[in-house]
């Protein structure tokens, strides 16, 4: 749904999505959230700061646990390969321990393909990497006593390239909608 659900009008996507059983969706910010909430159960929002009003909120690098709201839902971004931003692999520990001190909910982990829609062993490389970041995850939040969090890798492209991308949690199709 992000970007006015790619052009083609936010709440009339939404309402399209929630009538064909859609219960997630992602956008950019909570003004976004707040104008599609009535269609979805569960919305994460990718670039906006993070509160505690039921929404999850992607969290896209270390700095930003430093002045988190207690009881948020974070869903952390990890860079397997993009190198745009995200966790690195290395800090991802580090990140768990603080949204735990931080009293912070870890609902989700994700990546974002890099170049799924070309035809290159990256994907797999990614899918991989990813595959890694999940294990030291469930590792981490096993140590740190929090709850297994939602998994999500596919974009639209790694989607339509290979099954093995939607194997985790759910995916987030985007512009393929």
């Amino acid at each position: 749904m992000k970007d006015n659900a790619y052009g083609h009008g936010l709440e009339e996507m939404a309402a399209l999505c929630a009538e064909y059983g859609i219960e997630k969706a992602v956008v950019r910010t909570t003004a976004e959230a707040n104008r599609i909430s009535e269609h979805f159960p569960y919305i994460l929002i990718l670039a906006d700061r993070p509160e505690a009003n039921g929404f999850h909120y992607a969290l896209n690098e270390l700095a930003a646990l430093n002045d988190l709201p207690p009881k948020c839902n974070l869903h952390l971004k990890t860079d397997t390969g993009m190198h745009r931003n995200g966790v690195a692999m290395a800090e991802i520990e580090a990140a768990i321990t603080a949204i735990a001190e931080a009293e912070c909910h870890l609902t989700g982990v994700f990546t974002h393909c890099r170049s799924a829609d070309e035809l290159t062993g990256e994907l797999f490389w990614q899918l991989e990497n990813f595959q890694s970041v999940r294990e030291r995850v469930l590792t981490a939040c096993e140590k740190s006593g929090l709850p297994r969090p939602l998994f999500h890798f596919a974009n639209s492209a790694a989607l339509l390239r290979f099954k093995e991308a939607a194997v985790f949690d759910f995916a987030r199709p985007g512009i393929g909608i």
